[in-house]
């Protein structure tokens, strides 16, 4: 139990919070209308957004 409790609190921190701020930040609010490949093609421009923004973060 204490690895469950472990994990839910690594997903926690790094999951949710990076899908909120992308959410907030990158306008994923209104993808339901969208259609399913533009709403993909989003959230890989989005994901592929915060990479780059951590990377340059880290390099620094």
């Amino acid at each position: 139990m204490p690895d469950y409790r472990e994990a839910l609190k690594q997903r926690q921190i790094w999951c949710e919070g990076t899908f909120a701020a992308q959410k907030w930040g990158h306008n994923l609010t209104r993808l339901l209308r969208r259609g399913l490949e533009a709403a993909e093609d989003h959230c890989l421009l989005s994901a592929a957004a915060l990479n780059l923004k951590r990377m340059i973060k880290h390099s620094v």
